[in-house]
């Protein structure tokens, strides 16, 4: 049986998606974990949504995309995606790219489902 790739919790009115994995590198891996995170928000009417990265410590930069594909999805429907839990090792990949602009990212999950508030 295959292990799930995200796991899904409520606070405050925020649906946290925790990402399970800790390196999203491979093709197979990427589109599993699209897929969970779309069907994650279509059912939601004004989502808001924090994903955190704290077991992930390698990604390719098609996550990126996946993100910002996310990002749009939830602004289309009047809701809010933020960020947590990042490394700083891939926390330079956001900087270099300029993602981080794009995203309220945050140090720990605590913060960010505050500042959903």
């Amino acid at each position: 049986m295959e292990q799930p790739r995200i796991k899904i919790s409520f606070k405050n009115k925020v649906k946290v998606i925790e990402l399970l994995d800790d390196k999203i590198l491979d093709d197979a891996t990427l589109a599993d974990l699209t897929e969970s995170l779309f069907s994650v928000v279509i059912d939601e009417e004004i989502p808001k949504i924090l994903i955190n990265f704290s077991h992930v410590r390698q990604m390719s930069s098609s996550m990126l995309g996946t993100l910002i594909r996310l990002n749009k999805r939830i602004a289309e429907k009047g809701g809010e995606l933020k960020l947590c839990g990042i490394i700083p090792m891939l926390y330079e990949i956001f900087v270099l790219t300029k993602i981080n602009k794009l995203f309220e990212i945050y140090h720990d999950e605590r913060t960010a489902v505050n500042s959903f508030e």
